[in-house]
């Protein structure tokens, strides 16, 4: 089974008893919450919520709800998964999604702007 690596955009919630795949750091945060699988794979012991920004690694396919609140970065199979490396290209997509989003929404805000200047000189 192949792993998609998704980041969070807004806080999402895991619940316990889920399956994810995750990078060093954030294992590291929650070591206490987590139950170590095999490579990169751990099992949640209990509730966790993920905050914007974040990365991380879903087996199977998600939900539309789901998605909604995540960018898909990549999809790497299950035998490359604990190659650190996978999880940092993941966080460099990640970081260029990031950078495009936000280019996104400065042009929207400044379309925004330059339409309400227009009403407002009527």
């Amino acid at each position: 089974m192949s792993v998609k690596f998704y980041q969070v955009l807004v806080p999402i919630g895991f619940t316990a008893g889920q399956v994810l795949t995750l990078p060093k750091e954030t294992i590291t945060r929650r070591a206490d919450f987590l139950r170590h699988l095999d490579g990169d794979r751990y099992e949640l012991k209990s509730n966790i919520d993920f905050k914007a920004g974040e990365i991380i690694g879903l087996e199977g396919k998600q939900s539309h709800a789901m998605l909604e609140k995540m960018i898909c970065l990549d999809e790497v199979s299950q035998d490359s998964v604990s190659n650190d490396n996978d999880v940092s290209k993941a966080e460099e997509k990640a970081e260029k999604a990031r950078l495009k989003a936000e280019e996104k929404a400065e042009k929207a805000r400044l379309k925004a702007e330059e339409k309400a200047a227009k009403k407002t000189k009527r």
